[in-house]
């Protein structure tokens, strides 16, 4: 389950998300792997998307790029992934995705990269897939 080894970020096309860039998913490469994080701030509920096997380190932001930041850093908190948008701010600014694979920021009603939390699985040859553990509209 994603509480005993965290999850993917997989695009629509099947790459990851590293939280620099789209890549070819590896359950064998530990940078692919995001958890999210809570904490309560002054009865308010904080978001991040750490890495997992670097939980110092979350998903953040330096102008419209994403980033790896420290998890106390500003532009970590208030990160979530709904309707297949990976959005910061309640869903004010999106990841998305350009020409080279690089990730950026955008207002969402304007762009987004669909993306989806999946469950990397290892089969016994050490080769590696992701399940989709979100359910897209009208799919099971």
């Amino acid at each position: 389950s994603i509480h005993d080894q965290g999850f993917f970020l997989m695009a629509t096309d099947g790459s990851c998300f590293d939280g620099l860039s789209f890549r070819s998913c590896d359950a064998q490469n530990p940078n692919f792997y995001f958890g999210i994080g809570l904490k309560m701030v002054g009865g308010e509920a904080v978001r991040t998307m750490y890495k997992w096997h670097n939980p110092s380190k979350c998903l953040g932001k330096s102008g419209s790029d994403t980033k790896l930041v420290s998890c106390t850093d500003a532009s970590a908190k208030y990160w979530g992934l709904k309707d297949g948008k990976l959005s910061q701010n309640g869903g004010q600014l999106c990841v998305v995705r350009d020409l080279q694979n690089g990730a950026h920021m955008a207002k969402c009603p304007t762009a987004f990269e669909y993306m989806t939390m999946t469950i990397p699985q290892v089969d016994s040859g050490g080769s590696s897939q992701a399940l989709e553990t979100t359910r897209r509209s009208g799919r099971y």
